[in-house]
């Protein structure tokens, strides 16, 4: 499970790193706290369907490509 969430956690840096934004950024973007979305980034926290949800649908890409 570990290894799953810190890939999940790559996938989250990548985007924010091609979409060019900061964590602050997709927090406000996506109505989540920054503690929240920085946790799930550093891939050391569990990290909710609901959140990576919110992440997709505002960005408009395929929840599988998290």
């Amino acid at each position: 499970m570990d290894d799953q969430i810190k890939q999940i956690a790559e996938r989250l840096r990548g985007l924010r790193d091609v979409l060019e934004l900061t964590p602050e950024d997709i927090a406000r973007d996506c109505d989540i706290t920054i503690d929240e979305y920085l946790n799930s980034e550093s891939g050391n926290y569990d990290i909710s369907v609901s959140m990576l949800q919110k992440i997709a649908r505002r960005y408009n890409i395929d929840l599988d490509a998290l």
